[in-house]
């Protein structure tokens, strides 16, 4: 499965940070469960998607979420 095939669910995300109406974006810690594990990124939102994303491909998963 190629990564950018694997969908990324941001709606727990979106949910926590309500009041500020954010997308995720920008540098920090960021947590996506991944096949029922929580796996932590560190560095900029677009560069950790898309290691989580490929990280999911590798395990053959089409859908991960960003937690808050």
């Amino acid at each position: 499965m190629a990564a950018s095939k694997v969908q990324v669910n941001t709606r727990k995300w979106e949910f926590s940070n309500l009041g500020k109406k954010a997308k995720p974006q920008g540098y920090g810690c960021w947590a996506f469960e991944i096949g029922g594990e929580v796996k932590f990124y560190r560095g900029q939102y677009s560069e950790c998607k898309a290691q989580a994303q490929k990280d999911a491909a590798e395990l053959g998963i089409a859908q991960i979420t960003l937690l808050p």
